[in-house]
């Protein structure tokens, strides 16, 4: 019996690789049962056959599932684990369909929503209370009032913001 690797691409609410091994007396058989293995249990990649053996986690933070909602249905994907290029053109079994897939999102889509919650998180700052910071005596004078003045000029600098994305919001409709 040989052994087969595989890597296997799960996301569920982040990306994860899963190195796999499938004891096999073939290869199409190793390729059956790690694709039966996915498709019966994505989540926990664990049937009960002894011939599957689980190994290291990768977390791939920097990617995101073409599948709307992963939550009961994670987007998986299998490769041979000596692929080159995990794309999903080159898996060896994927959940998805290219041409059905909801498009990915681009760069400039990703950077506005970063933009917006960068945005959303300084606000929280901003607009949080500063009163459990100390006034008591061996402090440094004026700490408390410099994050007040601080938080300030960030709200100022937001409200143009909100401003500014009104107005292109209003020019788009």
């Amino acid at each position: 019996m040989e052994i087969f690797g595989y890597k296997v691409d799960l996301h569920i609410n982040i990306w994860q690789r899963v190195d796999v091994l499938v004891h096999a007396g073939t290869k199409e058989e190793a390729d059956a049962r790690i694709i039966k293995l996915v498709k019966e249990n994505p989540l926990s990649l664990d049937n009960g056959d002894e011939n599957i053996e689980r190994d290291a986690n990768e977390y791939l933070c920097d990617t995101e599932s073409l599948l709307e909602s992963t939550a009961t249905t994670p987007t998986v994907e299998v490769y041979d684990a000596d692929c080159g290029i995990f794309e999903t053109k080159n898996a060896l079994y994927t959940n998805l369909k290219e041409g059905t897939a909801p498009s990915v999102k681009t760069d400039v889509d990703r950077m506005a929503t970063i933009r917006e919650e960068v945005i959303k998180e300084i606000s929280e700052w901003a607009n949080a209370s500063h009163a459990y910071l100390c006034n008591r005596e061996g402090y440094p004078k004026g700490y408390r009032d410099g994050i007040s003045q601080a938080k300030t000029i960030v709200l100022g600098i937001l409200s143009k913001i909100d401003v500014g994305q009104n107005k292109s919001k209003q020019t788009k409709e």
